[in-house]
Parts: structure tokens; C-alpha cells; sequence
């Protein structure tokens, strides 16, 4: 899972992941600041899983989107 790195993600690969288990990584808080922010970066590229972003994203984070 942490193989090449993504700028402002050390170490999270998210364009090599798919939106399940992107999904999955930031509705389970498992991933630091950094990390969760590159999700929600290519999440909102994904754009089909925009409005469930929204719901488990911290207040601080969710309206950048």
C-alpha cells in the first residue's frame, strides 16, 4: 500500500489505489493529516464519491472541497 510516494502524502500512493479502499482508509482514520488529505484530493477527482466524503471529513478538512 505505501509504495510510491504522492506529493503531500509521504509514503500513500493514492493514484494506485481504488476508491473502495481509498474510501475505506479515510473512513477509518487510520491515515494521518497529510495522507487523508491526498485521499480527499483524488477522491474529488473521482467525483462519484464527493458527497460521502463530505460526511467523514473533520469540519477543518471538508471545506476545502
Amino acid at each position: 500500500m505505501k509504495s510510491q510516494q504522492t506529493p503531500g502524502a509521504p509514503g500513500l500512493d493514492v493514484k494506485n489505489l481504488c476508491s473502495r479502499k481509498l474510501w475505506e482508509l479515510a473512513a477509518s482514520r487510520s491515515v494521518d493529516e497529510a495522507e487523508l488529505l491526498a485521499i480527499a484530493d483524488e477522491l474529488q477527482l473521482r467525483k462519484h464519491y464527493l458527497i460521502e466524503l463530505e460526511q467523514v471529513l473533520p469540519p477543518q478538512l471538508s471545506q476545502r472541497h
